[in-house]
């Protein structure tokens, strides 16, 4: 991730963004409008926080409230099985879901998947 972060600042065109933006949705480019949006994005987003660290073992466990974790199987940003059975061994109220196949942009590769989980997820949460 920091590599195609620091491409993104570096790169002096549009084009030049477009195999860090491929990557980013699973190696094909969005479709207009998404795909002019996502440009402008990349080209003004601004860091003001600092980046997230890494949560502990021991923080992971302290975590009380119920946790959706979705990720998708072939996202570049982490790796999604391990990520996925980390989570299912360290918090406590997780429900895990990995998506085969989908990338890092998960409501726009799948929107219908996303938001019926999402759905499910809260409205059955606290049941």
């Amino acid at each position: 991730m920091v590599r195609g972060g620091i491409k993104a600042h570096f790169a002096k065109s549009d084009e030049a963004l477009l195999p860090l933006l491929a990557r980013l949705h699973n190696g094909t480019l969005p479709t207009e409008p998404l795909l002019g949006l996502s440009l402008a994005s990349i080209r003004g987003f601004v860091v003001r926080q600092p980046f997230p660290r890494r949560l502990s073992d021991d923080e992971l466990r302290a975590i009380t409230a119920p946790v959706l974790y979705l990720v998708g199987g072939a996202t570049p940003i982490v790796d999604a099985e391990r990520a996925a059975d980390r989570a299912r061994r360290l918090i406590p109220k997780v429900e895990v879901d990995v998506l085969p196949g989908a990338g890092h942009a998960l409501p726009i590769e799948r929107p219908a998947e996303v938001e019926a989980r999402v759905v499910h997820f809260v409205t059955t949460a606290d049941a």
